[in-house]
């Protein structure tokens, strides 16, 4: 039986993450967590994952955040999530795009909303011995 990928999944911790990447077609594939839509342009993608604390990330993936606040105050941040997701055209304000339902990510300001399963942990070690007949 080949498992998946270990990605902290014993960590009974859940966070919320804003991911950028440069390709606009990436796709982004993390065991044990959850994500919302994709937001793309010809500046790169970015989604928002959930799941344990220091997510395994490959294939050019970076964590731009944990929450709107934390970008839309960090100058560099921002330029790169206004790149790729153009602020308000009349107030210039950042806009979100995206959240988990029931999560705050540190903004009132209304965004288009994904359910996220809760994050199991299974020791597969203590399975096996269990049900080894």
């Amino acid at each position: 039986m080949k498992l998946p990928p270990i990605n902290s999944v014993n960590s009974k911790e859940t966070e919320n993450f804003i991911l950028f990447n440069r390709d606009r077609s990436a796709i982004i594939n993390l065991y044990g967590y959850c994500n919302t839509n994709y937001v793309r342009n010809n500046k790169g993608t970015m989604v928002i994952v959930r799941g344990a604390p220091d997510p395994n990330l490959t294939g050019g993936w970076s964590i731009l955040g944990q929450d709107y606040k934390e970008i839309w105050t960090n100058s560099e941040k921002l330029k790169i999530y206004n790149r790729v997701f153009p602020p308000d055209s009349t107030s210039g304000e950042p806009l979100p795009f995206g959240a988990f339902a029931g999560i705050d990510l540190k903004t009132n300001k209304a965004s288009p909303t994904t359910r996220c399963a809760d994050c199991l942990s299974i020791n597969i070690k203590d399975y096996k011995e269990r049900y080894k007949n």
